[in-house]
């Protein structure tokens, strides 16, 4: 086992301090500790990290006591947590804001426990020192952007299939070149693979590797698709292959292909909502694929197939609840920006986009609720766009529309309410129960609020009682 330590102090200190007094606190007991995997690579990439991982010279069991110990020493009352049965078992804990893993050493060795792991950049450890322990040339691949399975590709891949899609994920993350070993052992995986119920692995894990993908997609599905992963991972992608589109709005191709150029634009716009909702946002075309009369390509109500089966991946998937819900919306309504708005239209989705999860309630301090979902939207519109004719005339009178219906709404409408009138004053003035004629009519406030006509409470009400005395002189 080689060992350098070049660097390797420095390193240290971008660690909490928290963490290194744990690292501490096991030396002290006499247990041999080392910071291992995705953190000591990150650290020597200069990228930040979220978590640290450890392996410890210790039983499961006698690593969680320890923990314990030291957490109660240093804050009183501290809970680690151990996941899966011994001897294969972890400790979980948070020091701090940071995600700390400690697994027992694996194999006997220090060595043994690193070749045992996924790829070479993956295979390197930390002492307390600060010793770099890198025995397969991880470093080395770092430098070289190469990515390489640790020792026998096949092996690895045998240990667990998932390496296969991690291999995409990490040449997109990371902008590495797969080296042509491991781009060969994945190829070799798809044949033996088939029909083998061995090689399906949790929908969950599929998902955690799409969503570290995010950031470069276009890359990891094309990776993935060079190597026959998709019909395994991805299969819904592997559908929209060979499906037709009208060569009006879609002269590059298959649904496949303008699914892949949507997503490279929408990467551009670096919004997790976005991008996931261009991977799935034409997956019920080919169930509803047809040609009219006259010949004509059509895909009648794609955008509801798509979004419930959006649903249905990224909940089998067990992404993140408000970035789930965001992306479904964002599919459902991908189409709508891309046809003509009326004004009613227009003050309608603005309301609708109200109610979409915000990803982050500080982005819109400040701002009207829609304004954050609309952005998103548009960005998912325009990629949309950008992978089939280009033509955004429509959405350039659309985004026109919602401006000045926007501007409008925000004027007239005082900081901190919706609406000039609430349901209650509507029910109250008219003598109505709750109930959807409530909802009619505050739309219709809204657009009289943006054609100009209604620019006062008091404007509101007087429509409200002209209402009313329109009900009293109908005869019933």
């Amino acid at each position: 086992m080689t060992n350098e330590a070049g660097g390797g102090a420095r390193m240290k200190e971008r660690l909490p301090s928290a963490v290194h007094a744990l690292w501490g606190f096991f030396a002290a007991a006499g247990i041999p500790a080392w910071i291992v995997g995705g953190c000591v690579r990150d650290l020597l990439l200069g990228r930040s990290f979220a978590d640290v991982d450890f392996v410890a010279d210790a039983p499961a069991e006698v690593i969680l006591a320890l923990v314990e110990h030291w957490g109660k020493k240093r804050f009183g009352r501290f809970e680690g947590t151990l996941v899966g049965k011994p001897p294969a078992a972890t400790v979980l804990l948070a020091v701090e804001g940071t995600g700390v893993e400690i697994a027992p050493l694996v194999g006997g060795s220090l060595e043994a426990d690193l070749g045992r792991r996924d790829f070479t950049v993956n295979a390197m450890a930390m002492d307390l020192k600060g010793a770099l322990w890198d025995p397969f040339g991880g470093r080395g691949d770092l430098k070289e952007k190469r990515l390489r399975f640790t020792g026998s590709a096949a092996d690895r891949l045998a240990e667990d299939p998932i390496r296969a899609l991690r291999f995409c994920r990490f040449a997109a993350e990371l902008a590495f070149h797969p080296d042509l070993p491991g781009q060969e052992a994945v190829r070799a995986l798809a044949p033996s693979a088939r029909g083998r119920e061995k090689f399906l692995v949790a929908s969950e894990r599929v998902g955690r590797e799409v969503l570290k993908a995010l950031s470069g997609l276009s890359v990891f599905l094309e990776l993935a698709d060079a190597l026959g992963m998709l019909p395994f991972f991805l299969p819904f992608l592997e559908s929209l292959k060979g499906v037709e589109q009208s060569p009006d709005y879609h002269p590059e191709g298959d649904v496949f292909v303008h699914t892949l150029r949507t997503v490279r634009a929408a990467e551009e716009y670096g919004v997790s909502s976005v991008t996931a909702a261009a991977l799935l946002h034409d997956l019920g075309k080919p169930e509803t694929f047809f040609r009219d009369e006259s010949g004509r390509i059509r895909f009648f109500r794609h955008e509801e197939r798509s979004a419930e089966q959006a649903r249905r991946i990224l909940t089998a998937w067990a992404w993140p609840g408000v970035l789930a819900e965001e992306t479904v919306f964002l599919v459902a309504r991908h189409d709508i920006l891309r046809h003509p708005l009326s004004l009613r239209g227009a003050v309608r989705l603005l309301r609708e986009l109200e109610a979409v999860p915000r990803l982050s309630g500080a982005e819109c301090s400040g701002r009207a609720a829609w304004q954050m979902p609309l952005e998103h939207l548009v960005a998912l519109t325009r990629a949309d766009i950008a992978g089939g004719n280009g033509n955004d005339a429509v959405l350039k009178e659309n985004l026109r529309l919602l401006d000045e219906a926007a501007t409008r709404l925000e004027t007239v409408v005082p900081p901190g309410k919706r609406r000039l009138l609430s349901g209650h004053d509507v029910m109250q003035v008219l003598c109505l129960p709750p109930g959807p004629k409530v909802g009619e009519l505050l739309e219709e406030l809204d657009l009289g609020v943006a054609e100009g006509r209604v620019r006062t409470r008091e404007d509101a009400l007087a429509w409200l009682d002209s209402l009313k005395q329109e009900s009293a002189n109908t005869p019933s």
